[in-house]
């Protein structure tokens, strides 16, 4: 990767870390609109349980890149909303001490997907490196019916 490459990831990242501290502070419509179009084709990270990874028979290894389809019940740690919820959680960068003890690569539409299809959790907390913000699963909806309506206006 060149000088110029990381420095446009870095600039990038920044500027993700700076719409989901927007939200957390202001939540204002447009800035989610921002953070929709900036998260469409981005990789995030979530925590899984490494222990419980290495025993699955389907060679399913940490920093995998996982899709909603795929049939293992992948080990996920979960993570507590502010009302105590179980919220699946994303995070931005894979430096985060979050996924410090093993990970899962996965896609942002993917990950709204997943969180959809898991019934322990009530939806997914997009954690950035300073602030976070949770989606329940009736705003999943919502947000994968906005990238629907984006495609087939694009068609």
């Amino acid at each position: 990767m060149t000088t110029e490459n990381r420095a446009e990831n870095r600039a990038e990242s920044r500027d993700i870390e700076q719409l989901i501290y927007d939200i957390a502070e202001h939540a204002r419509d447009e800035d989610y609109t921002e953070l929709y179009e900036s998260l469409a084709d981005r990789l995030l990270f979530i925590p899984v349980d490494k222990d419980s990874l290495d025993s699955i028979p389907n060679d399913i290894k940490s920093g995998e890149l996982l899709s909603a389809e795929t049939s293992t019940q992948v080990p996920v740690r979960y993570v507590s909303g502010p009302r105590g919820d179980s919220f699946m959680p994303v995070v931005t960068a894979k430096t985060s001490p979050m996924v410090a003890d093993g990970y899962a690569r996965v896609y942002w539409l993917e990950a709204l997907t997943m969180a959809l299809n898991i019934n322990e959790v009530v939806g997914i907390l997009l954690q950035g490196e300073n602030s976070w913000i949770g989606f329940y699963k009736p705003q999943i909806e919502h947000i994968l019916s906005v990238y629907k309506t984006e495609d087939s206006e694009s068609a």
